[in-house]
């Protein structure tokens, strides 16, 4: 009935254009505009619920509490934001989930962070994720106050290990990257290395009349004016860009500047004309950015 009340106003617009006075045209034009609003808020209550599939639990069924003012804001955003507070979705994996999927990581039992994102995307048994940052943030703040290390290089070698702190370009497609229990860390040159009995150098008692040592003022750390990072980041780690740096040097005045260099390829050439060179001009423009080819 709302769709046809606003077809209804549409269709008089287009036969009758030109042949309505003025006040005629202008409440036409607000009953449209009306009864596009309502289309709207019907089809929002219209399509108002959310099923999940499983094959343990079957079909579950949501129905949406909130309601947005047009039908993409309520897709987008109320229908995400209900299902992440209702946990069929989650932003992140908490240890006792890791625990209960035996994906946490104990003395001589290492975990491929690959195998674990997988595990969410391959079986329904689990929460659905909201995508590869929510197993970069889980690993993260687990690594960030030691639940657990990460190690990069293969199951028996590890080249780098990182403990309390963010992985750097962490790829969970990358099969270099593993969950390491805490007491797992970089074997130091030389740590394990005992003198043979006998032979400790025991330090000699000091002489009555030896004046002590001056103490030294400790070093004061030198303070930058500025840092400037820069260099090819590849594309698969560009994700890592936001919480390395962005995110890190928010609060001090960071400026960004950014280069795209595209070449033609033969399967995708970059035409004068083309939609795709039409679209990147559009964008650059609406961004204030440079445009140049060659």
């Amino acid at each position: 009935s709302k769709l046809t009340d606003y077809l209804a106003c549409n269709k008089i617009i287009t036969e009758y254009k030109g042949r309505l006075e003025k006040d005629q045209n202008d409440d036409i034009a607000n009953r449209k505009k009306e009864f596009d609003k309502k289309v709207n808020e019907a089809l929002i209550r219209a399509f108002n619920e959310v099923i999940k599939y499983s094959a343990k639990e079957g079909l579950k069924t949501y129905e949406l509490k909130d309601y947005s003012y047009n039908f993409s804001t309520q897709i987008n955003t109320n229908l995400l934001n209900e299902i992440i507070e209702e946990e069929w979705i989650i932003k992140s994996v908490g240890r006792k989930l890791l625990e209960n999927i035996n994906m946490l990581p104990t003395t001589g039992y290492n975990v491929k962070i690959k195998d674990l994102y997988e595990a969410f995307l391959r079986y329904d048994d689990k929460p659905m994720i909201t995508g590869q940052e929510a197993i970069k943030d889980t690993v993260n703040r687990f690594c960030s106050n030691r639940t657990f290390n990460v190690g990069v290089g293969t199951a028996t070698k590890f080249t780098n290990i990182y403990s309390g702190q963010n992985v750097p370009f962490l790829d969970v497609n990358s099969d270099e990257y593993w969950l390491l229990d805490p007491s797992v860390v970089m074997e130091l040159p030389g740590k394990d290395e005992k003198p043979e009995p006998g032979t400790e150098q025991k330090p000699n008692p000091p002489s009555p009349s030896t004046p002590k040592p001056k103490q030294e003022p400790e070093p004061v750390a030198k303070t930058y004016n500025k840092i400037i990072i820069s260099g090819n980041v590849p594309i698969e780690n560009y994700s890592q860009l936001f919480s390395s740096f962005i995110n890190t040097l928010k609060n001090n005045r960071l400026k960004i500047e950014v280069k795209f260099t595209a070449s033609s390829t033969d399967s995708n050439p970059l035409m004068e004309n083309s939609q795709l060179i039409k679209s990147v001009k559009e964008s650059a423009s609406q961004l204030g950015l440079k445009f140049e080819e060659n």
